[in-house]
This record gives C-alpha cells, structure tokens and sequence, in this order.
C-alpha cells in the first residue's frame, strides 16, 4: 500500500468512499434549504446522514436547527397550519390526534416547537370545541371573506358605472 491518504482502502480491499466533490457554495445550499432532509442531502451527496453533519461543521456551517423554522413538519401532521388553527379554535387534543393519526405526545412536542401555549389544567374536555364546529367556523370564515370580496368588487363596478354617468 502507498502512503498516500487518499489511497487508504476499507475493509475487503475496496476504496473508501469520499462522496461527490461539491463546492462550499452548492453545500451550503443544500444545507440551508429546509425541505431537505439530511439523509436527501446524503443521497444527492453519495454519503451518509451523519458525514453531512460532521461536514457542515467543519465548513463552520451553523446548525440547522438554528437555520429552519421552528416548525418542522410532524411526518404525520401534512397540514401544520390546520393543526395551530384546530388547537387556537380550541377543538379537543383527542379529536386532533384522530384526526391526524398522531399519539398525544406527538401532538404535544408539536405544539411546543409551534410556540402555542399548552391547555389549562381542569378544562373538562365537554367545554373543548368539536372537529364539526371547527370545520363550520372555518367554511363560515372563507365564505364571508368571500362575499366581502365580492362586495368590494360590485361597490367598485357600481363607483365606475356612476363615475362615467356624471
């Protein structure tokens, strides 16, 4: 065998594997997008998960979690949006965690990096809101915002009529 580093060899004689050469620019870039995973960016890459981390940190790169959003989608929760809007209306833990095929704590380490309060303690779940007087309340919503812009369009319609009357 050679002395060179480059020439070192693993197990059954094969070379080790060094992955793809990328620019620091297109690293960077793969790590700073937040929809891919570490393991996506390993795949792209030719490596695995974790030399992507010990790479981003010898290129001085900053954590991803100080990069992405602090809400990282739940595997489960497609929707994150619709889960904030369920637990702010107030619709029952229970019913969300049916709802999005989720355990509890899930639904609880969820809420925590979304940044939204927890329940009060002693809240009988009979005063929670139901999945059916959420889904009302938000079909109520979308149709007045609807007819606010429909309106808005008929007083602007009505304005010009008069408008080029006078």
């Amino acid at each position: 065998m050679s002395s060179d580093p480059d020439y070192r060899r693993a197990r059954r004689g094969k070379p080790i594997n060094r992955g793809k050469a990328v620019s620091e620019a297109e690293f960077r870039r793969l790590w700073q997008d937040p929809t891919l995973t570490l393991r996506q960016i390993g795949e792209r890459l030719d490596i695995h998960q974790a030399t992507v981390s010990q790479r981003a940190k010898t290129r001085g790169l900053p954590p991803r979690k100080e990069i992405m959003p602090m809400i990282r989608h739940h595997r489960k929760i497609t929707d994150p949006g619709l889960c904030i809007d369920m637990l702010r209306f107030g619709v029952s833990v229970g019913e969300i965690c049916a709802y999005f095929k989720i355990k509890r704590s899930s639904l609880k380490s969820f809420r925590e990096r979304a940044g939204e309060p927890g329940r009060k303690r002693g809240i009988h779940p009979s005063t929670s809101r139901t999945l059916a007087e959420f889904v009302i309340a938000r079909t109520e919503a979308q149709m007045a915002l609807g007819l606010a812009t429909l309106a808005a369009a008929e007083n602007r319609a009505v304005a010009g009529v008069w408008r080029r009357a006078a």
